[in-house]
């Protein structure tokens, strides 16, 4: 039976924070809540990156669900398959540009070959307990009407019913991604993933234990790792933060 662990009614809202998810991480939040903010000042991103918003108003948002250690699958898994709910509401709010809407694995969501958006997700060790906080960055529109190398998802603000249902049909999403994690049911999934990548058949290039790896990326592992084929040899990508690179390729 799936369990809600994101609590539509444990939701929080505040006008302007540094980050959410630095906000959410305080105790001040109680498993299950999640947090929305109409302006984030500092978002983070992977490593040493920052998250690039266009303003006021836009998707910023965090929830926090505490596990057992014993729960713990690889952390690329878990972020594949909250890429993977993403999609899925982006797709239920948009299904005419639901073709165009993929995930660049391991964690930014795009539209016609845009960064719209990006997921940020952290966990923190408490004795027997796994702290996991998902971060969800999306941006709607620009309300700062200037040059940004990232896109959004409309060219004006959405009203307010769009943003409650974006909200709503996300936590039902995040519920059912983490649910199928748990319980390691997770192959339609990926399915469904797979389906809308982005660097599927995309030729790359990247750094895999110190030597400069080119081949095309054609699937992930169980764990949530892509899969990169070199000539005849298969090589598994935990991350893309060192030397990584779209050479050549298109979706097929």
């Amino acid at each position: 039976m799936d369990t809600k662990l994101i609590h539509p009614d444990r939701g929080y809202y505040k006008e302007i924070v540094n980050s959410t998810n630095l906000e959410i991480h305080s105790p001040d939040y109680p498993s299950g809540s999640y947090l929305v903010a109409g302006e984030q000042t500092s978002g983070k991103g992977r490593g040493d990156h920052k998250w690039e918003s266009l303003g006021f108003n836009n998707l910023f948002f965090s929830s926090k669900i505490e596990l057992s250690i014993n729960q713990l699958s690889p952390i690329p898994l878990i972020s594949l398959l909250i890429g993977g709910a993403v999609l899925r509401t982006l797709h239920s709010l948009q299904p005419d540009r639901a073709e165009k809407i993929l995930l660049k694995w391991p964690n930014d969501i795009f539209l016609d070959g845009n960064k719209i958006g990006g997921i940020l997700i952290e966990t923190y060790i408490q004795g027997k307990n796994l702290e996991l906080i998902l971060g969800i960055g999306i941006n709607l529109y620009n309300s700062k009407k200037d040059e940004f190398s990232y896109s959004s998802l409309f060219p004006a603000e959405p009203d307010e019913a769009f943003r409650k249902k974006m909200i709503s049909l996300l936590i039902t999403e995040l519920n059912t991604s983490l649910n199928k994690w748990i319980s390691n049911d997770h192959s339609e999934s990926l399915e469904f993933i797979s389906k809308y990548s982005y660097l599927f058949h995309k030729e790359v290039s990247t750094e895999i234990n110190g030597e400069i790896i080119t081949g095309k990326a054609i699937g992930y592992t169980g764990e949530g790792y892509l899969i990169i084929q070199s000539n005849e040899k298969l090589f598994e990508l935990h991350d893309t933060i060192n030397n990584f690179k779209i050479l050549t390729g298109t979706e097929e």
